[in-house]
């Protein structure tokens, strides 16, 4: 009974809160901007949302959750990383129950893990009814929501109406398709930034959209120096050249350091390993009502879908294993290679977030050994194929084949993939020879 009735207290101090934050979004002053004030559906919909939190929360003191984990040493804070908390207040005041957060990322930083982790874990007023809802996330749900977002309620939004991986200066000027009658004012971006270092690596290994010259491809991204780099964002529009993929991390994460609007910037790390955390405090700046820990979803499976994107495996428990490994996150670098890199990213950027990367601890983990020996049968093995009288083919024999850097590899003892899965690869098809 005490328990109960500490639950019940609880209770109403969350809807009080819930309460008070709808209410305050009325008091704003946007010239004459139309206010949508919070209906009674809606706000009884967040108070049954802050119910369900209470009631399923357990007892502090037996408390251990997912989500809640202790990140690797290197990447280790006293809190997760956010910037631009500092605007969430405004973000809220001068934006309707519409709002909405949405992810953003360059390729290969976790962009799909957030866009999830915030959709099963941050229920959002005005929501659009959708099967995800019930455990069942797919493209068509994802599709449904899309199209009610002319109607009463808000669609939970998958990317930035821009484009997820397009630079931030394309808000307003382009839109992602099925986005285009989403108001820009009303999203808040949430831009995914990753260590440089694991980054690279996976561009290696899936390059997307961003070609650039690979050195000696058993060893990349070394020599960093000689890996000029272009992107073609869209077909429309003109490829972006770059000087190095360096460049292309430093000037693409630094534009969204710098925008002047609401946004916030969170570390793939911290997706990992502080997620829970980091989910609950965008979902709060969205004006949102986080999960309760119990129930929280830390989507153990694999964040991306589809045979685009590659041959590896990105599952919870694989990322959490490969980044804690300070040796493997020096991997194939030279002392030159943390030298260009130090002398042409964004300080700011190395700082914030912690991605220190230094020759002496270079050395600590290497020694004076070159950390790359060129070796074909490694470097192939590293993209999941192996050599073969008929060219490289995928090392499981059970696979139809492997998309490695837009080039896919067919297991020749399977038959052709439906020519509508090799179109939607959009990948140049690389027949056993």
């Amino acid at each position: 009974m005490r328990r109960r009735g500490r639950a019940r207290a609880c209770v109403a101090v969350v809807f009080a809160m819930v309460t008070a934050s709808m209410v305050s979004s009325l008091h704003r002053a946007q010239g004459d901007e139309v206010v949508v004030a919070p209906t009674h559906e809606s706000l009884a919909r967040f108070a049954r949302e802050a119910v369900v939190v209470v009631q399923n929360e357990a007892p502090a003191e037996a408390a251990t959750y997912a989500g809640d984990e202790v990140p690797a040493a290197i990447y280790a804070r006293e809190t997760a990383v956010i910037v631009g908390e500092e605007r969430c207040e405004a973000f809220r005041r001068t934006t309707s129950e519409g709002r909405r957060p949405a992810a953003a990322g360059l390729f290969n930083t976790g962009t799909n893990l957030l866009w999830k982790l915030l959709h099963k874990n941050c229920a959002m007023p005005r929501e659009c009814a959708s099967f995800a809802r019930r455990r069942r996330m797919h493209d068509e749900s994802v599709a449904y929501e899309a199209r009610r977002g002319t109607g009463e309620c808000s669609p939970f939004l998958t990317q930035v109406p821009w484009g997820k991986h397009n630079p931030v200066s394309w808000r307003g000027s382009h839109y992602a398709e099925m986005m285009r009658r989403v108001n820009v004012s009303e999203v808040l971006p949430v831009a995914v930034v990753k260590d440089p270092l694991t980054w690279f690596a996976s561009m290696c290994r899936m390059e997307y959209a961003a070609k650039f010259r690979h050195g000696q491809a058993q060893c990349c991204p070394s020599p960093l120096n000689r890996t000029q780099t272009q992107v073609r964002w869209r077909k429309e529009r003109p490829a972006q050249d770059y000087a190095s993929i360096a460049h292309l991390w430093s000037q693409w994460n630094s534009a969204y350091l710098d925008y002047s609007g609401p946004r916030l910037v969170v570390r793939y790390e911290d997706l990992l390993w502080r997620t829970r955390e980091t989910v609950s405090r965008v979902c709060v700046c969205a004006g949102g009502v986080p999960a309760a820990p119990s129930n929280f979803d830390v989507i153990s499976s694999s964040a991306k879908g589809g045979a685009g994107h590659g041959f590896a495996d990105t599952s919870r428990a694989s990322a959490t294993a490969k980044y804690s490994n300070e040796t493997k996150r020096y991997q194939f670098l030279r002392d030159a290679d943390l030298n260009y890199l130090n002398d042409h990213v964004d300080a700011r950027l190395l700082d914030t977030f912690g991605y220190a990367a230094t020759v002496d601890r270079r050395r600590q983990l290497y020694g004076d050994a070159p950390p790359c020996r060129p070796s074909r049968t490694a470097y192939l093995e590293a993209l999941g194929l192996k050599p073969s009288a008929r060219g490289p083919v995928p090392i499981d024999d059970q696979s139809d084949g492997v998309l490695a850097n837009g080039v896919f590899y067919r297991n020749p003892n399977k038959k052709i993939l439906p020519f509508s899965i090799r179109n939607y690869n959009n990948a140049k098809h690389h027949p056993p020879r």
